[in-house]
C-alpha cells in the first residue's frame, strides 16, 4: 500500500496490518502520511539514497563575474612567509580559485544587511553546492532522514536564506533540510528574525514607514539612531517579550543604520553599534529604500515557508541541540589573518599566531581562546556523528586544527578533498577556508567532494584536482580585466588608508544608483521619528507616499 508525506512528498511503501495514514513521516520528521500516491514524489534505494520522481526542479544559472587568477598577484603568496603558506595550501587543502567569481543565481536577492561582513562567500556558488551536497550525503548516511541544517553564528542568514531558497534547485526537486535552528549574538538580527515571526509582512510596512521617515534627514537621524541603541538598544532587545513593539523598533533602527553606514560596523561592548553615516547615503536614499522592501520581502518570503528556530544564544547552546543527523554549518567569528605556521605537534594549532579582531564588541571575543572553544565544541559534534562544516579564515594553525578534527581513520591524502581554501572576496591579502568534517559513521559524507567537484566543472569552476590554480593561466577577457581593475582600485586605497576606502565586496553589493533627491513636506511625521506607527498601516498608503517622494 502507498503512503506518501503530506510535507515533504516522501513516498513510501508498506504491507503490514496497520495502517501509516496519520503518522509521523520518518523523512522530515514533521509531516504525516496519507494513503496513496502523488503525482511527484521521492522515496529511497536499498543505499538508502535519494531517488526523485517527477519533481519540478527550478532554473537555475550560476552568476559568472571576473576572475583574479595568477597566485603570484596575491600578497599571502609574496615574501619570506608567502612561500611556505603557499606549500602549506597545496599540501593540506584544496585551492579552488573561482570560489568568489562564480555566485549563486540572484546573488542580492536576500543582502537584507548591506554592508555586512561575511555576505559575499557565503552567497558564493561552491559554498552552496557544498552545502547541498554534504546534506544529500548526510541523508543517506542518515537511513533516508532528512537533516536538520544549525547555523550557531546564524547572522544575516546568507548560508540558510540561499540554501532553502535554491535547495530544489541542487537537489533534483527534493528538499534538503527537514528544517533550521540559528543562534546569535547580535541581538538586532534576532530582533528582525523574531519580528518577522510575529507580525509578518506587517514588519516591513513598519520598517518602511520608519525608513522613510528617518531618511527625510538622514544625518541628524543617523547620530540619533546610533545614541538611541548605544544607550537602550540592549535593553529594548532583551525586554522584547514585555515590549515587542519596542523590540521590533530597535532593531528596524539597527536595519536602518547599517544599509547606509561605511563598511566597519561593529556591535559596541555595551550592546550598541560602532558605525558612520557613508557619505553618499543621501544622495541614494530612495534606491537603498527599493533594495531594502524587495530584500526583505525575500527574506520574508523564505521565513513563512520553513521550520525557523532562531534565538538570541551562546553558540553552544545552539550547537547543544545538534544530534548526530543534523548538520551544523558554523561560519566562525573570524579572528585577525595570520601566516604563522605551527610546529609538528603543537598541542593547540588553532591558537598558534593568533590574534583578535575585536569584530563583535568584545575585546579578544574572537581570538585564540574563543577559536580553541569553537575546536573543542566542534571536536564533541564530530564524535557523536555530527555534520560539521567549518568556515574561516584559511590560517596555518586553524586549517592543521580544522584537519585534525576530520578524524584518524582517514589519511592525510583522504583529508585533503576535505579542505578548501579560496582568496578573500574582498582583497589581496587574506584567504578563507570551507572544511567539511564528515562526523563518525558518515561514509557517504567523506565521499561527496568527488560529486562536488563534477558539478563545479560543469558549472565553469577550475580543476582544482589538476591545481589549475597553480598552472599559467589563459587569456584574459574583458569582464576579467574589469573585475580586476575594480579590485586593483580597492587595494590601492587600503594601501594608502584613504579614509573612503571601499571594499570590492561593497561595490558588488551596491545598485546602480540614481541620484535622486528632493525635500518633501511630511507635516504629520515631522516630529524627529518619534510618532507612534500603526504596524497594520495600509502598503498601498506606504507605497504611495515613496512615489509621491519620487514626483517631487
Amino acid at each position: 500500500m502507498n503512503y506518501y508525506c503530506d510535507r515533504c512528498g516522501y513516498e513510501m511503501y508498506y504491507s503490514g496490518a496497520m495502517s501509516q495514514a496519520g503518522m509521523p513521516c520518518r523523512a522530515c520528521r514533521i509531516g504525516r502520511y496519507r494513503h496513496g500516491q502523488q503525482p511527484a514524489g521521492f522515496s529511497t534505494d536499498a543505499e538508502h539514497r535519494p531517488v526523485p520522481r517527477g519533481l519540478p526542479v527550478p532554473a537555475f544559472a550560476p552568476l559568472h563575474q571576473g576572475t583574479v587568477r595568477t597566485p603570484d598577484y596575491f600578497n599571502y603568496f609574496a615574501g619570506e612567509m608567502g612561500r611556505p603558506y603557499q606549500e602549506l595550501l597545496r599540501r593540506h587543502t584544496t585551492y579552488v580559485g573561482k570560489l568568489t567569481n562564480i555566485l549563486i543565481q540572484d546573488p542580492k536577492q536576500f543582502a537584507w544587511l548591506t554592508p555586512y561582513t561575511g555576505n559575499k562567500h557565503n552567497r558564493a556558488f561552491f559554498t552552496q553546492l557544498l552545502l547541498a551536497r554534504v546534506a544529500r550525503a548526510k541523508f543517506a548516511d542518515n537511513q533516508g532522514v532528512l537533516p536538520r541544517l544549525i547555523e550557531p553564528f546564524v547572522g544575516s542568514g546568507q548560508v540558510f536564506l540561499n540554501a532553502c531558497r535554491w535547495s530544489t534547485a541542487f537537489n533534483h526537486g527534493m528538499p534538503l533540510f527537514t528544517s533550521v535552528v540559528g543562534g546569535d549574538l547580535n541581538h538586532y538580527v534576532i530582533g528582525v528574525y523574531r519580528g518577522m515571526q510575529q507580525i509578518g509582512a506587517k514588519f516591513t510596512g513598519l520598517y518602511r514607514t520608519w525608513s522613510f521617515v528617518w531618511d527625510q534627514d538622514m544625518p541628524g537621524n543617523y547620530q540619533r539612531l546610533l545614541h538611541d541603541l548605544n544607550t537602550g538598544g540592549r535593553a529594548a532587545m532583551l525586554n522584547h517579550t514585555a515590549d515587542p513593539k519596542g523590540a521590533r523598533l530597535a532593531a528596524c533602527k539597527y536595519i536602518w543604520l547599517v544599509n547606509r553606514c561605511t563598511r566597519g560596523t561593529k556591535l559596541a561592548p555595551n550592546g550598541g553599534l560602532v558605525a558612520n553615516l557613508k557619505p553618499d547615503a543621501v544622495a541614494r536614499a530612495l534606491d537603498i529604500r527599493r533594495r531594502e522592501t524587495r530584500t526583505l520581502a525575500a527574506l520574508l518570503d523564505v521565513l513563512e515557508q520553513i521550520d525557523f528556530d532562531v534565538e538570541h544564544r551562546d553558540f553552544q547552546v545552539t550547537c547543544a541541540s545538534a544530534t548526530r543527523q543534523d548538520i551544523v554549518f558554523m561560519d566562525c567569528p573570524f579572528p585577525q589573518f595570520s601566516l604563522e605556521i605551527p610546529g609538528v605537534g603543537e598541542p593547540c594549532p588553532e591558537g598558534f599566531g593568533t590574534t583578535a579582531a575585536n569584530t563583535y564588541g568584545t575585546p579578544g571575543g574572537d581570538g585564540p581562546g574563543f577559536q580553541t572553544t569553537i575546536v573543542n565544541t566542534a571536536l564533541q559534534l564530530v564524535r557523536q556523528g555530527t555534520t560539521v562544516i567549518m568556515c574561516n579564515f584559511a590560517n596555518p594553525g586553524l586549517i592543521i586544527a580544522y584537519a585534525n578534527l576530520i578524524g584518524n581513520d582517514l589519511a592525510h591524502a583522504g583529508r585533503r578533498p576535505l579542505i578548501y581554501t579560496y582568496r578573500s572576496p574582498s582583497t589581496r591579502n587574506e584567504a578563507y577556508q570551507l572544511t567539511i568534517l564528515p562526523g563518525a559513521g558518515n561514509r557517504q559524507v567523506e565521499l561527496c567532494p568527488n560529486d562536488v567537484r563534477d558539478v563545479w566543472l560543469s558549472a565553469g569552476g577550475d580543476d582544482y584536482k589538476a591545481n589549475e590554480f597553480f598552472q599559467a593561466s589563459p587569456h584574459w577577457t574583458p569582464a576579467d580585466n574589469q573585475h580586476q581593475q575594480r579590485f586593483d582600485q580597492a587595494e590601492r586605497r587600503r594601501q594608502a588608508a584613504e579614509p573612503t576606502y571601499v571594499f570590492v565586496d561593497d561595490v558588488d553589493d551596491e545598485e546602480d544608483y540614481s541620484d535622486a533627491a528632493g525635500v518633501i513636506d511630511l507635516s504629520e511625521l515631522q516630529d524627529g521619528g518619534s510618532v507612534e506607527v500603526d504596524e497594520a498601516e495600509d502598503e498601498t498608503m506606504l507605497q504611495d507616499r515613496d512615489e509621491d517622494y519620487v514626483d517631487k
